[in-house]
């Protein structure tokens, strides 16, 4: 009896060997009912369970909306499921929360909340391997709806391995004539050593590596920022950076990398334990990303930005980032800042400009006695390239046109007031009966090279008046260009008083024989019309006018504030008809002026 208990304790110990060496390897498969997390983060929280039914596997899917501090954004979660990564292989629905619309891939919320949770089974046939989870929540705020919050790895397929499938036994029938067989063994005592579980090290340390290798591209990840504004639309983050990964430490950082990081204060310190992306100096790498100082305070740290722009070759639209860690006390715990700055990106309506541009003879002066300064002209057309460049850059629904004004000559005795309003078609174009034209254009090299500013030179006096009626026409008038319900603006430049107004009283330039206020074409056809400049050219030819009324007052030389002053007011009373006529068409007036403060403050009132 005692050899065969012997016999027996022999055999125990042969077959704890043999599943040693055969049972205990290690799996990855996903045993029934076992939680496998696929999403975890601030928004919310997502695992699987499963287990094997009679006829199918039972994949049952729990989920949890979690709510934000101080965030009224209300979100829907939704899933897509399918057996393999690549959206094949399909699943049936059994019961839950979530719900597929017909033609739909995903499985949706049926209501925006700031929180909630759920569940959602489906079934696959028994030979599925795996199942493939998407996760995606979409937000809401008041009636603005944003999909695809998550990104990144948050937004791609988890794989879930299928539970263990039992493998069914057929007993072996015994042979009732077969003779019992009694087990005997030597008394000589048998040393055995443990079970050495060898088939289990090699997997442990290829789980060891991927779980390394996970968590460096989740470090790439989290110092990874999306381009915004990307042109091709695109809203899968790109990495920006390159790494480097030190086996001592088990760390991965980026290379261009520095130990400093931000204070409560604000401001810069050093920790040995840290690893930031160097934002005070560019990085050697082409992966880098460009480095600005958004204060311009030099190689500062805490100042340093990670410069990202929508438009290549354009300093404008730029988002500004950085992600840093610091320390907390604690050696296992450290605290992550992520800063965001944008240019603000301001939608202009559409525009109608005009510039009333004073092409006087002073305006060939020089601000300095050096005779290489640029004169008040020259420097005016640079001020209009810049500013034209600057605001046709901003939008497809603005386009500028303009009007000028001046002298005929020099002369005091033979120089008459003009007003010319640029055309950007052909001169031949220009009727002067009946003006039809394209008075605007959206090009500010072609409104530069207009023959307004290429052809003849500044000459004789300063008639402000009829160059404000040349430009409130092509400010209203259809047959220019003008557009119907934009916005308009009309700009006035010029260097000094008025020298030219129109006369003063009633039954004048701007009043009719009844003492009706004139429009603003009725007082032009006061003048002769020609063509000049590919421009429609308006001159008051004397003083005289129709029918003994006297059209405008000065030589030309004199400062007429006066005159001025009643030419602004009757101004304002013509847009203030204009106005009436198209109340959705306000108009600005701004006027630039280097003198005559009581005439800058009558515009201002206007």
């Amino acid at each position: 009896m005692r050899k065969l208990l012997t016999g027996i304790a022999v055999f125990a110990l042969i077959l704890m060997q043999v599943q040693g060496v055969f049972g205990l390897t290690s799996s990855n498969t996903v045993n029934a009912r076992e939680e496998q997390v696929v999403l975890d983060n601030d928004l919310a929280r997502v695992s699987v369970t499963s287990e094997v039914a009679e006829d199918a596997i039972e994949w049952t899917l729990h989920y949890k909306k979690r709510a934000l501090t101080d965030d009224a954004t209300q979100r829907a979660i939704r899933v897509r499921l399918a057996q393999a990564e690549d959206g094949t292989g399909t699943v049936q629905r059994k019961e839950g929360d979530l719900k597929q619309a017909e033609d739909d891939d995903w499985f949706r919320e049926a209501e925006y909340t700031a929180e909630s949770d759920g569940t959602l089974t489906v079934t696959t046939p028994l030979d599925a391997k795996q199942l493939a989870v998407w996760v995606q929540l979409d937000s809401q705020l008041m009636g603005q709806e944003t999909p695809d919050l998550l990104t990144g790895t948050d937004a791609t397929a988890k794989v879930v391995a299928a539970p263990e499938i039992p493998a069914t036994e057929t007993p072996e029938k015994e042979d009732a004539t077969e003779p019992e067989t009694e087990i005997v063994a030597d008394e000589t005592p048998v040393n055995v050593a443990k079970p050495q579980l060898q088939e289990e090290a090699a997997p442990a340390k290829e789980v060891e590596a991927k779980q390394e290798e996970q968590q460096a591209a989740e470090a790439r990840l989290a110092y990874a920022a999306p381009l915004l504004l990307n042109r091709a639309g695109s809203t899968n983050p790109d990495d920006q950076f390159k790494y480097v990964t030190d086996v001592d430490a088990k760390g991965t950082y980026p290379e261009n990398n520095t130990n400093q990081h931000i204070t409560t204060a604000d401001k810069a310190t050093s920790n040995a334990d840290v690893r930031n992306y160097a934002y005070n100096q560019s990085g050697t790498s082409t992966a880098d990303t460009t480095v600005t100082s958004i204060l311009n305070q030099g190689t500062l740290f805490e100042k340093g930005y990670s410069r990202y722009t929508g438009i290549e070759g354009v300093d404008q639209y730029n988002v500004y980032t950085k992600k840093s860690v610091q320390p907390t006390g604690n050696e296992n715990e450290y605290q992550v800042q992520l800063d965001v700055i944008g240019d603000a990106i301001e939608t202009l309506p559409d525009l109608d400009v005009v510039l009333v541009i004073d092409k006087s003879g002073s305006m060939n002066d020089r601000d300095s006695s050096n005779s290489s300064a640029p004169t008040r002209w020259k420097r005016l057309q640079t001020a209009v390239q810049n500013f034209s460049t600057e605001l046709l850059s901003r939008g497809n629904g603005i386009q500028i046109g303009m009007s000028v004004f001046g002298g005929t000559t020099n002369s005091t005795s033979s120089g008459r007031p003009y007003a010319e309003i640029a055309s950007f078609s052909d001169a031949d174009s220009i009727n002067t009966e009946n003006p039809q034209f394209d008075g605007y254009t959206s090009s500010a090299q072609t409104l530069m090279d207009h023959e307004v500013f290429t052809g003849n030179d500044p000459l004789g006096g300063t008639p402000t008046f009829i160059g404000l009626d040349a430009g409130l026409n092509l400010l209203m008038n259809k047959n220019l260009g003008a557009r119907d319900n934009v916005a308009k603006v009309m700009i006035v430049v010029s260097d000094g008083d008025p020298t030219f107004s129109a006369a003063a009283g009633t039954n004048q330039y701007y009043y009719d024989s009844d003492g009706e206020q004139r429009s603003v074409q009725a007082s032009l056809n006061r003048a002769t019309a020609s063509v000049a400049n590919n421009s429609l050219r308006y001159v008051l030819n004397n003083t005289t006018g129709q029918n003994g009324q006297t059209n405008y007052e000065g030589n030309g030389s004199v400062q007429n504030n006066d005159g001025s002053i009643n030419t602004i007011n009757a101004e304002a009373r013509r847009v203030q008809r204009l106005r009436t006529r198209k109340l959705d068409m306000p108009t600005r007036f701004i006027r630039k002026r280097k003198s005559s403060q009581l005439g800058s403050t009558r515009v201002n009132e206007r």
